[in-house]
Formats: structure tokens, sequence, C-alpha cells
């Protein structure tokens, strides 16, 4: 008597869930993570202890080497940009100014522009800087 021999199925993992799973994680985390861009204008900025981040809108003026004034990837003059700043402020009251500043930068041209942002109605100024390494080589 002749026995059919079974045919054995071979399991495999289907990675397609997997995959898609993956993806939509991805695509997640790219949504709702926020990023800060920083203009592609070089200012060489100072070391700081401690630092402050904020998920509110920001404005952030950069002050280069020489003094001048790059408001939105434009060279801007300082009353023009105390006229941008109001329009900023009456379109969002939470806005709040971050001010790049060359660490060469005069004290007086950053107090400049400090008045310039109070004058407007910006109630929140920050000055950024980059994190100071600790002696051991930590941040």
């Amino acid at each position: 008597m002749w026995f059919s021999r079974r045919k054995r199925v071979r399991a495999t993992f289907d990675i397609t869930p997997l995959v898609d799973c993956v993806l939509l994680l991805l695509i997640f985390f790219m949504l709702t993570s926020s990023f800060v861009f920083q203009p592609g204008i070089k200012v060489d900025l100072p070391k700081a202890t401690t630092i402050e981040s904020s998920i509110r809108k920001e404005l952030v003026i950069l002050i280069t080497r020489d003094g001048s004034l790059f408001f939105r990837d434009k060279k801007v003059p300082l009353k023009a940009f105390e006229t941008q700043l109001k329009k900023e402020v009456t379109a969002n009251k939470e806005a709040f100014l971050i001010i790049s500043a060359d660490k060469e930068v005069l004290h007086g041209r950053v107090v400049e522009v400090m008045d310039a942002a109070k004058v407007a109605g910006i109630e929140r100024i920050a000055i950024a800087a980059l994190p100071k390494k600790s002696v051991n080589g930590a941040q």
C-alpha cells in the first residue's frame, strides 16, 4: 500500500508588517518633533553653563561680528527690524526673540536690539549660546 507523502509547508516570517510599523513610527516622530532652524549665516556663539529650550514661536535675530543685523535671512537696519517685530507681535502674542550674537559683538549693539524688541512689544528675550564643556569633557 502506497501512502502519499505529505508536503511540508515551510514557515516563513513576513517582515512587511514590521517595516510598515517602523515607517509609521518614523513618520510620527518626524511630525511631532520640533526643529529649531538656524539660518545659514555664520555666527560664533559664546559658551554658557546653562541652556534653556522653549517650544513657543521663536524669532531669531543674528548679529554678526561687524554689528550687522539679519532677520529672516535678510540684512535689516535696526528701525526696519523693530517694525517687523511689531507685525510679528500683533500676529502672535506668544512670540519671543532669540538674539544670536557673535561673541565679538559690542555689548551696546546687543542692548540696542533688546531695546528695539521691548519697544516692539516682545516680552521674552533669550540670548543664544553654546554649552560650555566642563573640565572632565562632559557637557
